[in-house]
């Protein structure tokens, strides 16, 4: 079994996992580690695993395990201060929903969603831009999707091992470079058009910005961004996600003022 197939094996067992522990807790509960959830998914693995830590680090018995998460939570490098602050606040506020025999099924969700790379992998459920995905972004925000019946549950009701993309058949992947293509508003892979812009957005001067430095890794921010992180991360987000029936082969995310793209 190569490590895509164990990959996709893995899913199929934690998205079980996270609506068998989400079915455990009060419905009040949801909309706190809904939100938690979220900004999990779109975090960078290294981010994501220290994310995750710091949130079962709160839900632990001793005060001084759970300001050692808070402090985790804090230090998150791909969020600003004021997104940092709601984490602590929403993990805060679930916290005192749950009662102390539910913190483990806590514990054991988050300890779930980081192998669930499926959610992860359709961003087009996730995207608040798109009007076609708003009901399944609501019900990741609110903790439903986690619930019998909702979307990891559909989600497992596909083949898991089926919702892998296809790459390009062009060249070798690593030996190519993605273009922007302004005037079409297609960001391309070789010959494949992996997502398509209906209209402008602030996408387009991260966008502009990576063509003009002939998709060097990494750009340093758009002036336009410096003094709005919130639209920052909101656009780093749109980029991230997938259209419909498209493959998203690359991903982009923050380091250090700097814009970083990379292959998926």
């Amino acid at each position: 079994m190569n490590m895509k197939q164990r990959e996709m094996l893995l899913d199929s067992i934690t998205l079980p996992a996270l609506t068998h522990y989400a079915d455990k807790l009060p419905a009040t509960a949801l909309p706190h580690l809904g939100s938690l959830a979220h900004i999990g998914l779109f975090l960078s693995r290294t981010c994501r695993r220290r994310f995750l830590r710091g949130l079962t680090e709160i839900f632990a018995h001793l005060p001084a395990d759970r300001q050692r998460g808070m402090q985790r939570l804090l230090q998150i490098s791909e969020l600003d201060y004021e997104m940092r602050c709601d984490a602590v606040r929403d993990a805060s506020r679930l916290r005192q929903q749950v009662a102390p025999e539910e913190r483990e099924s806590i514990c054991k969700f988050f300890r779930a969603l980081w192998g669930a790379r499926a959610l992860r992998e359709y961003y087009s459920l996730l995207d608040p831009y798109e009007a076609e995905g708003e009901d399944n972004v609501e019900s990741i925000l609110d903790g439903s999707a986690f619930r019998s019946g909702g979307l990891v549950s559909r989600l497992l009701g596909n083949n898991v091992l089926s919702l892998e993309q296809p790459a390009p058949r062009a060249t070798n992947q690593k030996t190519q470079r993605p273009t922007y293509d302004s005037k079409a508003r297609e960001l391309r892979v070789g010959d494949t058009v992996i997502r398509r812009y209906g209209k402008f957005n602030y996408h387009e001067q991260i966008l502009k910005a990576f063509q003009k430095a002939k998709w060097n890794k990494r750009i340093k921010t758009p002036p336009s961004f410096s003094n709005y992180p919130d639209r920052l991360r909101e656009t780093i987000d749109q980029l991230n996600t997938a259209q419909k029936n498209r493959p998203m082969l690359v991903r982009f995310r923050l380091h250090e003022g700097y814009v970083v793209w990379d292959w998926r």
